[in-house]
């Protein structure tokens, strides 16, 4: 029995090549970085997200899911607590953080717009107060 279990754990903790470790490294990086094309991915999706919930439609809910990029970062988030790498964990969390919070502002300015759209200009008027009562006499 206890021959089995140092097979197994020789097998799943079985080490990487070195070379294999860096690429794996390096494609962790290069997911869970913040850049430019993550911030407009997050808003996107965010975007696509919202007004799926306006429309109460489960499915562009989902594709918002699958075109955001946040999985990158947690991963890295991830991989940094798991490893012990402080650098890489501040990295990966300031990336997250910055998409979570590119995600609410979007939301907040798409729930403004369309706010001030369906009470505003349907209402016949632009105000950003509750609707005028109007006495028919």
């Amino acid at each position: 029995m206890r021959l089995g279990a140092q097979r197994l754990r020789r097998l799943v903790f079985q080490q990487l090549p070195a070379e294999e470790v860096t690429a794996v490294r390096e494609h962790i990086d290069e997911e869970g970085a913040l850049t430019e094309r993550f911030v407009l991915m997050s808003a996107l999706s965010a975007g696509i997200a919202t007004l799926g919930l306006l429309q109460s439609s489960a499915a562009v809910v989902i594709g918002a899911m699958l075109v955001s990029p946040l999985m990158g970062p947690i991963a890295a988030l991830g991989f940094g607590i798991a490893s012990l790498d402080g650098e890489r964990t501040i990295k990966a969390a300031r990336a997250v953080g910055v998409g979570a919070l590119t995600d609410d502002e979007c939301r907040n300015y798409i729930a403004f717009v369309t706010d001030l759209i369906f009470n505003g200009v349907v209402n016949g008027h632009a105000s950003a107060g509750p609707p005028r009562q109007r006495h028919l006499v």
